[in-house]
This record gives structure tokens, C-alpha cells and sequence, in this order.
């Protein structure tokens, strides 16, 4: 038998082709991936949410919800303050009092609904009918 026929032009260069291909989206790859997040990790012991800072009642300023970024606050007046753990979940406002000799026992967990417009909190019970509270942010 004889040689094998002569590779026609059009396939000539097709390895140095698909080695350029090869590299091009190699390459593609390395940049999508170190373009990723660049944000900065958040330790595991904070929580970044709109919640966080203080917030005080929009009727007199006396009482006063702080919302810690490690899940943690407190709320109340000068002299009477409660402390919690808080979390949240969508629009579900969690808050579990750590100790409070002002709550029922039955409502140490408390769930509200909460927004956040214009800097004014508005939170919802949805234990208790018809408890509604709105405050404002402290810069």
C-alpha cells in the first residue's frame, strides 16, 4: 500500500489551533475565578445586617432596641434593660431574652415582623394582636 495522503491545507494547522483554544479559555477561567467576590470574608462572629446599630422609640426616645453585629443586644430604658440574641430570617425578626424579669415566661422567644424604611423601624408581634412599634435610627 502506499503513504497515507497529505493532510489538505484547511487542517494544517489545526493542532496549533486547538492548543491556542486550549489556552484562551484556560486563561478565561483564571480571571472569572479571581474576579469572584471581592468582598471581605465576614468572621464567623458577625452578623452585618440593616438591623445593626441603635434604634430608638419614635414616642419619647426613652427606650432604646441595640442590635450587636454578633447576634447580640439589648433594649430598654436608663435603667431597665433587657439582654437578648437576635437573628433573622427575610422579614422574621427573631429575639431570644437571655434574662428578663419583665416578660412572661411564653414569650422569652419573640418573633416579629420587621421593616426598615427611611431609617424607621417598624416591628410587628406575631404572638401578640395588634403590638406594633416604630423607631428611628440614632446616628
Amino acid at each position: 500500500m502506499g503513504a497515507a495522503p497529505a493532510a489538505p491545507e484547511a487542517f494544517a494547522g489545526e493542532g496549533e489551533f486547538v492548543r491556542k483554544l486550549l489556552t484562551t479559555i484556560f486563561a478565561c477561567i483564571l480571571i472569572l475565578a479571581a474576579c469572584g467576590n471581592d468582598a471581605a470574608p465576614v468572621p464567623d462572629d458577625e452578623y452585618l445586617h440593616e438591623l445593626v446599630g441603635t434604634w430608638a422609640w419614635d414616642i419619647g426616645n426613652a427606650f432604646l432596641y441595640v442590635f450587636n453585629a454578633d447576634g447580640a443586644g439589648r433594649r430598654g430604658t436608663e435603667t431597665s434593660v433587657e439582654t437578648f440574641e437576635w437573628r433573622t430570617e427575610g422579614d422574621l425578626l427573631m429575639i431570644d431574652l437571655v434574662d428578663s424579669p419583665y416578660v412572661d415566661e411564653t414569650l422569652l422567644n419573640q418573633r416579629w415582623t420587621f421593616v426598615i424604611s427611611n431609617n424607621s423601624l417598624t416591628i410587628t408581634s406575631r404572638q401578640v394582636a395588634d403590638m406594633e412599634f416604630t423607631y428611628i435610627r440614632v446616628p
